[in-house]
């Protein structure tokens, strides 16, 4: 079944689910009698292995697993938005990052060597939503310090929703994301990447649910990879190879 762009409640259930799982409400005393952090902060310690994480994985998760499986498997209203050109599409879009983040905050509080203080109740789950989102602004990572979101209309059926990234500083790092629709509903995931050994250098590449593929290098400008996603997706130039799965 398809899940509907409700990615806020979602995130929510899935937050309080996480922590009932590890059986966590409310710790004591920190290591060598230090005070336990509160659950809206993150230890020096634990900030350094989030952006660690945000370097090694953190990005690369996002553009090719992530942000994916929204789009090819709970994508039906998701894609639907796209479509129709609807802002809530671009705020879902950032949203999806946004949690992605905050999963990796709680992972890391959960198996941190400091010791964070839960509440017993968690009482308003909007409150805790916000103060979680505020870390995540705190860390640096919220989506919009990362990316835009913006529409581009391809021809008269195919619209496409596209992730422009202010700066490709990790491997593989995408420096643009097009998820494409069309009337048919038919979804199209293409990538501008930067090149491992050159970041300086940008493969067009796409993704399926199950695996990717890459065409060859196009320019790094924005208008050079939407003329590339036109050509692949309007007037079907470009053939795929390197198939992997991803």
């Amino acid at each position: 079944m398809k899940k509907q762009m409700n990615g806020h409640v979602w995130m929510v259930g899935l937050l309080l689910v996480f922590l009932c799982a590890v059986g966590i409400a409310a710790f004591g005393e920190g290591v060598n009698g230090e005070e336990p952090y509160p659950y809206d902060r993150l230890s020096d310690n634990d900030m350094r292995i989030l952006k660690d994480r945000y370097k090694e994985s953190l990005r690369y998760n996002f553009e090719q697993r992530i942000l994916p499986d929204y789009v090819f498997v709970y994508g039906e209203e998701f894609t639907k938005g796209i479509y129709e050109q609807e802002d809530r599409a671009k705020e879902f879009t950032l949203g999806i990052w946004n949690r992605a983040v905050i999963m990796e905050i709680l992972d890391i509080q959960v198996n941190s060597e400091d010791v964070y203080l839960f509440p017993g109740d968690w009482g308003d789950e909007e409150v805790v939503m916000d103060k979680y989102t505020t870390l995540t602004r705190e860390a640096g990572l919220e989506a919009s310090d990362h990316f835009d979101v913006s529409f581009e209309t391809l021809d008269e059926e195919n619209v496409m929703l596209l992730l422009s990234f202010h700066k490709t500083d990790t491997p593989l790092a995408c420096k643009y994301i097009g998820v494409v629709v069309n009337a048919d509903s038919a979804v199209r995931y293409l990538t501008a990447e930067a090149y491992w050994l050159d970041v300086n250098v940008v493969i067009f590449c796409e993704l399926t649910a199950d695996v990717r593929g890459s065409v060859g290098a196009i320019g790094p400008e924005k208008n050079d990879f939407v003329d590339a996603v036109r050509d692949a997706v309007v007037i079907g130039q470009g053939e795929l190879s390197a198939w992997q799965h991803r």
